[in-house]
């Protein structure tokens, strides 16, 4: 019996129904297993890594139902030049409900001011790790999460944005964001919504670690709450974790829906109430620090 268990493991083995984790490597230059990060992508399977070497690869790249690491040789080296594509530049979708896990690191993405998102990454239960990542230019959010379960955002720079965040969560849970930095980014650095049209409604335990981050738009951090199927019944945020030593002023109850600006001071306090047409609180609404804990 042991034997003829033995051969069936080997045989399995030797048909190839036994899988590895495999690394495809990148070169433009020819000197990889693939000349661009499409065909690797397309060629990966589950739990495989694309290695991409330094160089500059004009493409948008869609990974979709396929749980992979996109590693680059270095953040300032590899440039995902997405500028000629209309479509998203980095897009991200899992519909299998499985609890996949999707990484990206160290590289720059370059997107298209006439185009849409940045790194998109969508699906119900998965997670992911993005570190070592800067991403320019993208008409929408730069780093744009839905649905998802669980991950981190370390050492993440997003600039240039003409119509979104720099960084936004939808219904999202269990995410520690640390090392941030955003600039140029129309709508604010970092955003947290509920929806609930695509994905379970709702964002809970969302961390950002205090210190380390360089948030220069305006607003720095915000949330706001809906519920596309019944708006007068928002889902909640919950268990937001905000240091009120970085962000001692709480700004809530503006007109601009279900929305609640995060300050580092009485200026941009008042400069967010100033912001949403409602001149008239602004002495009630930021003149007292309050916990930036929800």
């Amino acid at each position: 019996q042991r034997n003829r268990v033995l051969l069936s493991f080997l045989a399995m083995t030797c048909l190839g129904t036994t899988s590895w984790a495999a690394t495809l490597t990148v070169d433009g230059g020819g000197g990889g297993d693939y000349t661009t990060i499409q065909a690797a992508i397309n060629a990966a399977v589950a739990g495989d890594t694309v290695y991409v070497l330094d160089g500059t690869y004009s493409e948008a790249l869609d990974i979709v139902d396929k749980p992979l690491t996109l590693q680059g040789e270095t953040e300032v080296g590899v440039i995902i030049d997405a500028s000629g594509s209309t479509d998203y530049s980095i897009y991200v979708d899992s519909n299998t409900m499985a609890a996949d896990h999707y990484e990206f690191h160290d590289f720059t993405l370059i997107g298209n001011l006439s185009g849409t998102y940045g790194l998109k990454i969508s699906g119900e239960n998965i997670t992911t790790t993005i570190d070592h990542v800067t991403v320019q230019d993208s008409k929408r959010t730069g780093v744009d999460l839905n649905g998802v379960a669980g991950g981190t955002i370390s050492n993440v720079t997003v600039t240039g944005v003409p119509s979104g965040n720099g960084i936004a969560l939808t219904d999202c849970d269990d995410i520690t964001l640390s090392n941030l930095t955003t600039s140029g980014n129309a709508w604010g650095g970092l955003a947290i919504y509920t929806y609930g049209r695509y994905y379970t409604g709702g964002s809970n335990n969302v961390v950002l670690v205090s210190g380390g981050n360089s948030l220069a738009d305006s607003p720095q951090i915000y949330t706001e709450v809906d519920n596309y199927f019944n708006p007068a019944d928002p889902f909640d945020i919950t268990n937001l974790s905000v240091s009120t030593v970085d962000y001692p002023y709480l700004v809530g109850g503006l007109p601009t829906g279900d929305h609640t600006s995060f300050a580092v001071d009485e200026v941009s306090a008042l400069g967010a109430i100033v912001a949403s047409t409602v001149p008239e609180l602004a002495p009630k609404q930021a003149r007292v620090p309050c916990p930036a804990v929800i």
